[in-house]
């Protein structure tokens, strides 16, 4: 295990507490020069101290943004009372290996402080054991008794993000770089150039969610939501592309909405029973998810054009709010119901559903080490005793919690598992295949603490007897 180090003696940072009032810049403890870099390997943690406050509430309201080299990253701090003041910490950004430049923000009342002196660090690319070998397969047992069996049947992927299948069997594959690779018959095409070349990749993981039209037999119509740039600063977006032949071009922004901090999770985005675009941007400044001026911590529903449908309640693209971190959604095939794997600022990763009103309801909380990726209902008959249960893929838990529902009350969690616990490292998404298989997407590549890990394509199907 890695022992967690705490730069304390890095950064001081400063608030005004009073609402209306600006936040004072952070200030660096002592100059520091790139030449004086810090040799950091990610499981380090920030700490800072003489955070000014009145009280644990005003200091709770507080919310701090790290830039890496200029990109913004939101930071998930906590404050603890020290004398008359608070010293507070939060995790390491992640970061590539290599050298990069640290500046943090503060920001009260919604007003933004100036950068602190930056701090230098060198990120070490620190070789851990290998995930698994890509030529194996594997079986595992369900505690229902389901023997499935585990394929790698794509390797050299990076950081993907999203997968999509199509009815004739090609799997589409949004990587971390922008580019959308397809597998077809067993074999993991050459990737073009990247569909969408501002994709912003600041946190370890892909931050593009991606989706297939309902009629793309006819249409070939694939939609990405991802965030960008616009200029100087960062969007969420929404591209529609038209493929040919395993290529997507035609691009048409259908939906941009401007973000001042890049969020660490990627959008998600489906069509509805209702033929609806469903959209879930997360937020990165939580003091955002209520409010309808930012389309951050929202789930939008759109017409395939970006548009606002008629019958959404107040007329806006924005039918639920409060949704900090959707990491994946999916619609229950018994009730209808739009069924969220979310992070929650309280409490952690969660399950809740959308109701036909749109009023959300919290069923369960899954693992709190999880930090849900994706998440696909299973509807196939190739595992009979998958029936209905919600897979939801984690990436700090690195694995698939199967989550079954109650046959009497599909509102209401009846069980869960973990399956390949651990195996494949950080797993990026699921999804319930059009041939009944299950497909799952790693992504280990890029991370300091994973360097030379390779990202993969698995697919479980059911062994025979």
């Amino acid at each position: 295990m890695f022992q967690t180090r705490c730069l304390i003696a890095a950064i001081v940072l400063t608030t005004a507490p009073c609402g209306g009032q600006s936040a004072s810049a952070p200030a660096a403890a002592d100059g520091q020069s790139p030449g004086s870099s810090i040799l950091v390997v990610g499981t380090e943690r920030l700490g800072w101290w003489n955070q000014a406050a009145p009280d644990a509430a005003e200091a709770s309201g507080l919310r701090f943004t790290a830039y890496v080299d200029d990109v913004p990253v939101a930071l998930d701090a906590r404050c603890q009372k020290a004398g008359t003041a608070f010293t507070c910490a939060a995790s390491l950004p992640p970061m590539r290996p290599g050298a990069h430049r640290l500046e943090l923000t503060s920001t009260a009342a919604g007003v933004e402080s100036g950068r602190s002196a930056p701090i230098y660090l060198t990120m070490a690319a620190v070789k851990t054991a290998p995930v698994r070998s890509a030529a194996v397969s594997t079986v595992v047992t369900t505690l229902d008794g389901t023997r499935i069996i585990v394929d790698t049947i794509a390797t050299g992927l990076d950081m993907p993000s999203a997968l999509a299948m199509t009815a004739d069997g090609r799997i589409f594959i949004a990587q971390a770089s922008g580019v959308v690779s397809v597998w077809q018959a067993n074999q993991l095409l050459s990737s073009s150039a990247p569909a969408v070349r501002d994709a912003q990749r600041v946190t370890g993981a892909g931050l593009i969610g991606m989706t297939l039209d309902p009629q793309f037999g006819s249409n070939h119509r694939i939609y990405l939501a991802y965030v960008g740039r616009r200029g100087e600063t960062f969007v969420n977006r929404i591209v529609r592309f038209r493929e040919l032949n395993n290529v997507l071009s035609e691009a048409v922004v259908i939906l941009e909405d401007a973000v001042t901090v890049v969020a660490p999770r990627p959008p998600r985005i489906r069509f509805g029973p209702d033929q609806k675009l469903y959209v879930a941007f997360p937020a990165a400044d939580w003091s955002t998810v209520d409010a309808y001026a930012s389309y951050s911590g929202k789930i939008l529903r759109l017409n395939d054009d970006g548009t606002t449908p008629t019958d959404n309640p107040r007329s806006s693209p924005i039918v639920s709010t409060g949704h900090v971190a959707t990491a994946g959604f999916d619609w229950q095939p018994k009730s209808g119901r739009l069924w969220l794997a979310e992070y929650d600022r309280q409490v952690g990763d969660v399950l809740g559903f959308l109701s036909p009103a749109f009023e959300t309801s919290r069923a369960a909380l899954l693992d709190s080490a999880m930090a849900a990726s994706g998440a696909a209902f299973y509807s196939a008959t190739a595992f009979p005793a998958f029936s209905n249960d919600l897979f939801v893929t984690g990436t700090t838990g690195q694995h698939v919690q199967r989550v079954h529902f109650d046959p009497r009350d599909p509102s209401r969690v009846d069980s869960t598992e973990q399956l390949l616990q651990g195996q494949f490292g950080r797993l990026g998404d699921v999804m319930a295949g059009s041939d009944g298989m299950l497909y799952v997407c790693t992504s280990n590549r890029g991370l300091a603490s994973a360097a030379g890990a390779d990202d993969l394509l698995l697919r479980l199907s059911p062994a025979r007897p």
